[in-house]
């Protein structure tokens, strides 16, 4: 068969070369030359008419479909092979009342994000003074000192300062750059300082005089935590208030959205000379327990009615506190499903996040945590699990209007 096909693809192309000039003539009477049916001599090699029709007389007005056919169709592979382009057709200039609505509609999307980028500033004063005076109160708690040593306080940083860059990610590389070199995670120093100064970002740091504590699970190699000021830093929690109708940075249509009243926990980290104590778990209780009271900065008075009462921003409706966690790092999903955290079976920077949309909890599949996403991706929809770098979980908690 492939032989036959074969010679049947060289007759075409010989076929072809020769028609290469010539009119298809499909219909219409024939045009002088050495396409009109006559002699066999004129035919092109490899093409030869049936002897009933070579016998035919040439008649100017009368083309032997037979022949026209075969003509036709050696130059149609001939145009397949060598097609000529057309000639470019001529660029059509916009109208200019298609200019006018382009220009009106930058004109609005710039007005949009400029009053965004007004409310996100004010927001961030409101937040800022709020989170401070909640970390004063919480400083005063005795549970601090069970975890992190006598004379350990919490300090709130409204965004990072340089001075503060290197001791916050000196403590977050310490415990994750073996997990993300384990993970598909792509990252190197300069995007990781990047994103530690996205806008928006608060800091919870734990400051302690001491620079190990007794009943840890130090590893005997385990760095010493590094020094602000006359303190070790030896927790921080990074989290923003997820407000998409605030963010300057946000695409244009989402300028349009109402707020969402969310708490997207970053960064959760204990150096090792404190793990084991129970200060992970004494900072992510804080955050929860502040997205279920005053935790969410609730919307400004000039904000429009309509947004106002939307779902996300009613005081009386479920929050949710949300985190990512590398596929790598097994102990901390364990972690997060003991503190009421769920799977919510999709990634932000996965490529199949929107067919994983589901928010069944991963202990009602029946199979081990770290296996769920392999059965997910493998037998569910035919993906490698290694294209994926972390899991999304959530815990909705209710509001509690106490302070």
């Amino acid at each position: 068969m492939f032989a036959s096909s074969l010679s049947r693809s060289a007759a075409g192309r010989s076929a072809g070369r020769a028609f290469r000039f010539a009119s298809p003539l499909a219909s219409g009477p024939l045009a002088p030359g050495p396409l009109a049916p006559g002699p066999l001599a004129v035919l092109p090699p490899g093409l030869a008419l049936p002897e009933p029709v070579a016998a035919i007389p040439a008649a100017p007005t009368a083309p032997h479909r037979l022949f026209s056919l075969t003509a036709s169709a050696a130059f149609s592979a001939q145009s397949a092979l060598d097609p000529v382009a057309p000639p470019p057709s001529p660029a059509r200039r916009p109208s200019s009342n298609v200019k006018s609505l382009f220009s009106a509609c930058a004109d609005i999307m710039a007005k949009k994000k400029s009053t965004v980028q007004e409310r996100f500033a004010r927001v961030q004063r409101q937040s800022k003074a709020q989170w401070t005076h909640i970390v004063s109160q919480a400083n005063s708690s005795p549970e601090l000192e069970k975890v992190a040593g006598a004379g350990a306080h919490l300090r709130f940083v409204n965004a990072i300062t340089p001075d503060l860059m290197d001791a916050c990610y000196n403590v977050i590389m310490t415990n994750m750059a073996p997990i993300y070199d384990k993970s598909n995670y792509k990252w190197t120093p300069a995007s990781k300082r990047q994103e530690m100064r996205m806008d928006g970002s608060h800091y919870i740091l734990v400051l302690s005089p001491h620079a190990a504590l007794e009943g840890t699970t130090r590893p005997a190699d385990a760095p010493e935590p590094p020094r602000v000021g006359d303190d070790y830093l030896v927790g921080l929690l990074a989290f923003c208030e997820e407000r998409a109708d605030y963010y300057p940075h946000t695409s244009d249509l989402e300028c349009f959205l109402p707020p969402v009243n969310m708490l997207f926990c970053i960064e959760l980290q204990v150096t090792p000379a404190f793990q084991g104590r129970g200060l992970g778990s004494f900072l992510l209780d804080f955050l929860t327990t502040r997205a279920a009271t005053a935790g969410v900065t609730p919307p400004p008075a000039d904000m429009p009615e309509k947004l106002a009462k939307s779902y996300f921003a009613a005081p009386d409706k479920p929050r949710s506190v949300r985190l990512l966690v590398q596929m790598a790092n097994t102990p901390a999903m364990h972690f997060y499903r003991s503190k009421g955290f769920q799977l919510l079976n999709r990634s932000a920077d996965d490529p199949v996040a929107e067919i994983l949309d589901s928010s069944e909890p991963a202990e009602d599949i029946g199979l081990p945590l770290e296996k769920l996403f392999e059965h997910y991706m493998l037998d569910a929809f035919g993906y490698c699990p290694s294209t994926v770098s972390s899991l999304e979980f959530i815990k909705v908690v209710t509001p509690n209007r106490a302070t």
